[in-house]
């Protein structure tokens, strides 16, 4: 099994990324209907980066580039950044 498809059946929706590089290629990818969500679709993904579709997968990310004053400026209004 292919860590795709561990992220598919966790309920991620992926894109696909070109090795060599950090942004998906393929035209339309951040719409809907490119989202990789099945278990057969996911399986075709090998020799590919993977990206997490936020908005179909229901998450975000954050970049701290200073976590310590990241987690402090959190925790002021009650998000634990660890956490």
């Amino acid at each position: 099994m292919s860590a795709a498809v561990d992220y598919v059946r966790a309920g991620l929706a992926l894109v696909e990324i070109p090795l060599g590089s950090k942004a998906p290629k393929t035209s339309g990818w951040q719409t809907e209907c490119r989202a990789i969500r099945d278990e057969a679709a996911a399986a075709k993904l090998n020799g590919c980066n993977l990206g997490i579709a936020h908005l179909y997968s229901r998450t975000c990310c954050l970049d701290f580039d200073d976590y310590t004053t990241a987690e402090s400026w959190l925790h002021e209004r009650g998000v634990n950044a660890a956490a």
